[in-house]
């Protein structure tokens, strides 16, 4: 009876440790677009770029990352949104981060986990010691480093625009498929734009031709929208200069004579903040078939 007692008191000291503790956990969201560090952005208040181990932070909306980051905890780039910038991240042996969304950073060190199920881009090297599945495309802009790492996700794919190192410890999983190029990608400087709330969408009105339409559904006012266009999904040009007329558009493009061709488009409100609308890009199935759209970035 009296080792029930004890047991009993000490599972009660254990039950309020546990209380204790999980009332400690915080969730943070960032559900307003902005930069990381503007604290009107967050809710209930700004988390810090040193991530706690219990706690949980989530991105659902277009965030800037304009400092370094460290992870312990749990991150999360939701579906729809958008974590870009030229700062590193650092993942520790009890962070997480998983991205559903966009993420584009300058550098990444991975000690815990990253489960990428879109687009997860560095514009210089990943460096794993840690755990990272990939169902959809991991890219290192310039070296994949693979430091007693394991890199798993059977219908993902790794790429690196430069070289793969591996330590003769590493994993990699069975049907990981890793692409290294034999180029060197310039280093790229990270556009600081916002994304509005706006629908950028092409369909396809000939065998050579696309028509965009533009509708911006958010309070910011533009006095004109810069249309881009690209081959290859990274190097844009501008091909018009449009005037929102109720906030909608369409313009048709006669000349389409690429294989796959991306659309995007910014402009500046009244304050000079530039905002970004989601991208588009069509894909003529066949030579002689009409175009098929999609959404690259789902918003």
């Amino acid at each position: 009876m009296k080792n029930f007692t004890t047991l009993s008191k000490t599972a009660l000291v254990l039950c309020a440790l546990l209380a204790v503790k999980s009332s400690e956990a915080k969730t943070y969201t960032a559900a307003l677009h902005g930069k990381f560090t503007d604290e009107k952005i967050w809710s209930p208040s700004y988390p810090g770029n040193n991530i706690q181990a219990s706690d949980s932070i989530i991105i659902s909306s277009q965030v800037v990352l304009n400092t370094p980051l460290s992870i312990a905890g749990v991150f999360t780039i939701e579906k729809g949104a958008s974590f870009q910038g030229n700062k590193d991240v650092a993942i520790s042996a009890s962070g997480k981060l998983v991205n559903k969304g966009n993420t584009v950073i300058r550098r990444l060190l991975n000690e815990g986990q990253l489960d990428n199920q879109l687009v997860f881009e560095t514009m210089l090297e990943v460096e794993n010691r840690g755990t990272i599945n990939t169902s959809s495309a991991t890219v290192a802009g310039t070296s994949l480093l693979n430091q007693n790492g394991v890199l798993g996700g059977t219908k993902g794919s790794y790429f690196s625009n430069s070289t793969i190192i591996s330590s003769p410890s590493s994993i990699y999983e069975k049907g990981v498929k890793v692409f290294e190029a034999t180029y060197t990608k310039p280093i790229a400087e990270i556009d600081e734009a916002l994304f509005c709330n706006s629908t950028l969408n092409a369909f396809a009105s000939g065998k050579q031709s696309v028509r965009i339409e533009i509708a911006h559904t958010g309070k910011e006012i533009f006095s004109s929208i810069v249309l881009e266009k690209s081959t290859d999904g990274k190097n844009f040009q501008p091909i018009a200069e449009i005037e929102l007329k109720n906030n909608k558009y369409s313009i048709e493009d006669m000349q389409v004579n690429s294989e796959n061709t991306f659309y995007r488009a910014f402009a500046y409100d009244t304050d000079g903040v530039k905002y970004r609308f989601p991208e588009t890009f069509v894909k003529n199935i066949a030579e002689g078939e009409t175009l098929s759209m999609a959404s690259r970035i789902s918003y």
